[in-house]
């Protein structure tokens, strides 16, 4: 399983973009210091987020998820492969833990760990019963909604029919997805896989239907 933070900067202009900060092997044993304090409040064009596959083991591990976390200045850190962590308490130091549980807790299971300073901008919390799928909507500035989705999506069906039940179910993942867009004006969508799929969302007014490039809501990258 990987043992790396991917921290990413997001910004919610009208072009919301994506740009790599910091890859660091091994993240739950550094050392390196804090780039910005969490007591200060989270910017309204940018968010500290990253993303991490746990790997199973997540209360086990979640000490030391939660300090490297915090080293890092995260605003947000998505978790993949979570299990079903029943007796994970939902307030942590310094963050608040929200989860959409697998079917067991050796199965699937999403997570978002959200900063304590963030959360009062938190307008809803999305949760898939797959167990795969789990997102909060946060108003960086007033009257924008972000949608931040933590996801652990079926891998390898490159070369799986259209009626394989993986495949299957990415689609039906996908299309919950989308669903969870409606009202949103951006969307950062977090995983454990880097692959070659694009996911461009677009959305425009009913008036307007049907939408174009010109009306994504996702980043470039």
């Amino acid at each position: 399983f990987p043992s790396c933070i991917i921290l990413y900067a997001t910004r919610s202009h009208s072009h919301h973009s994506h740009r790599v900060l910091h890859s660091h092997r091994n993240p739950l044993h550094s050392t390196s210091p804090a780039p910005s304090s969490l007591s200060t409040p989270p910017s309204s064009s940018a968010l500290r987020v990253g993303t991490f596959n746990v790997g199973r083991g997540l209360l086990r591990k979640l000490p030391d998820i939660l300090c490297r976390a915090r080293d890092l200045s995260l605003d947000l850190l998505a978790l993949q492969e979570a299990g079903d962590p029943p007796l994970a308490q939902p307030r942590q130091q310094h963050y608040l833990l929200i989860s959409a549980p697998g079917p067991s807790q050796q199965e699937a299971g999403v997570a978002l760990l959200i900063s304590h300073r963030l959360t009062p901008r938190c307008r809803a919390y999305k949760r898939s019963s797959s167990g795969r799928l789990i997102g909060a909507v946060l108003e960086l500035s007033k009257g924008v909604q972000t949608l931040v989705v933590s996801a652990y999506m079926p891998t390898g069906l490159d070369h799986c029919s259209h009626s394989d039940p993986a495949v299957q179910r990415a689609h039906d993942l996908y299309h919950e997805l989308l669903c969870w867009t409606h009202g949103v004006h951006h969307v950062t969508l977090l995983a454990d896989q880097s692959g070659s799929a694009v996911i461009d969302i677009w959305k425009t007014t009913l008036a307007d239907y049907p939408p174009a490039s010109a009306d994504s809501i996702t980043g470039p990258s």
